[in-house]
């Protein structure tokens, strides 16, 4: 009776073992999901694990993480604050709840829970580059600058970190560092449309308006859905400079199909396309003018030929009428 009992404890902890193994490979896959940008399976995943266990802070986490992704702010904090209830050195919680803080304009608490995280594991990256973001925001760019060096020297291919660092660089008027970050964010991950737009903006404030452009292009290229209306205001607005009117004003009504709220944005991009309209016609009635011009020209380069033609059918044109 003894060894049965005794061999079911042991049969009844691998079961337990094994499906903490199997939660955290699923828990390891939703974080996967969530790193390749693709957060709506990520969800999915998570409510497969909290089906089974709804007390998995990793879960709840991960989940918050996947809704700020998703702009589900309400969300994701109610899923971090559980997260931490659970398991109250959750550092994925604290992260991404001092997101949530940060998009509510809380940033005290945001830069409380984002220092949280950091004690927790000094060594993650994650904390260091929200905080940097949030300080590169309040334009300190000292401190944004600081938190970034720590983020890279965590993790080195973190490609956003680099961009972020480069564009400290540019607010600290340090173009030459700034475009060595710029370029190493692209290098590490050349399909983020964002690497490329921080590089367009860089460009776009040193007035090197070809290359500005090829960036924000390209940015758009990889994203075009991108639902941000930034590549799509600064491309127009080299295109209208550069006098690619039609374009510009086609980029302008991209800002206004991505930009339904900022009111100030939206009469901006209105306003553009009215002139960009106006640009057209005055273009097109210039060209009309030139080509009426190169055609008064033409013809009274013909006129002299043809009095020359009617003379020679005509002697008496030339003053031969006179001898008859």
């Amino acid at each position: 009776m003894l060894i049965s009992f005794l061999l079911l404890i042991i049969a009844a902890s691998f079961d337990v073992v094994y499906a903490k193994i199997e939660v955290d490979s699923l828990s390891k896959q939703a974080e996967k999901l969530l790193e390749d940008d693709k957060p709506d399976e990520a969800i999915n995943l998570c409510n497969q694990i909290l089906k089974e266990n709804p007390d998995n802070s990793m879960a709840l986490a991960f989940r918050g993480w996947a809704y700020i992704k998703t702009d589900k702010y309400d969300l994701a904090f109610e899923d971090c604050n559980k997260a931490l209830q659970i398991d109250p050195r959750n550092k994925v919680a604290f992260n991404y709840r001092g997101a949530c803080y940060e998009s509510k304009g809380e940033t005290t608490k945001a830069l409380i829970d984002y220092a949280k995280a950091m004690k927790i594991d000094p060594k993650w990256f994650k904390p260091y580059y929200y905080r940097g973001s949030l300080y590169y925001d309040q334009e300190n760019y000292e401190k944004a600058l600081a938190d970034f060096n720590t983020a890279i020297k965590c993790d080195p291919k973190f490609a956003p970190s680099y961009s972020m660092r480069g564009m400290t660089y540019m607010g600290m008027d340090n173009p030459e560092e700034a475009f060595k970050d710029l370029d190493k964010s692209i290098e590490l991950d050349p399909e983020d449309p964002w690497n490329y737009a921080a590089r367009g903006l860089a460009n776009l404030y040193i007035i090197r308006l070809n290359d500005a452009a090829r960036d924000l292009e390209k940015s758009i290229e990889l994203d075009p859905q991108t639902g941000s209306y930034e590549p799509y205001i600064m491309l127009a607005a080299i295109q209208f400079i550069t006098g690619s009117f039609a374009k510009s004003k086609e980029n302008f009504h991209k800002v206004l199909e991505f930009e339904k709220e900022d009111q100030f944005i939206r009469e901006i991009s209105n306003i553009a396309v009215v002139i960009t309209t106006i640009a057209e016609i005055r273009i097109f009635i210039i060209l009309a003018a030139i080509a009426i011009l190169h055609a008064i020209y033409y013809l009274s380069r013909l006129e002299p030929e043809s009095e020359k033609f009617s003379h020679s059918c005509n002697p008496g044109g030339l003053g031969g009428g006179s001898n008859q």
